[in-house]
């Protein structure tokens, strides 16, 4: 069985489209990951914020704690020896 030019030209068209049509597909499968993977970054960006400031925050706590403590005693201190 012998193809003519034409033939064969069709064919390569035919795959061709189907080709075009699949990368479509594809590159439209593609963006729609990407913008889940950006939205999961930016979501572990802001989580990370979070966290430094919670811990930011215990740090702060934990020396008003210590200041805290200090000033009463230095206030006991200063009655005591009134």
């Amino acid at each position: 069985m012998h193809y003519s030019l034409v033939d064969f030209r069709r064919q390569i068209q035919h795959f061709s489209s189907d080709r075009d049509e699949q990368v479509s597909k594809a590159s439209k499968a593609l963006e729609t990951v990407g913008e889940s993977r950006l939205r999961r970054a930016t979501v572990s960006n802001y989580q990370n914020r979070v966290e430094d400031v919670l811990t930011g925050l215990a740090k702060l706590r934990k020396e008003n704690d210590k200041s805290a403590s200090f000033i009463a005693i230095a206030h006991s201190d200063i009655k005591a020896s009134s």
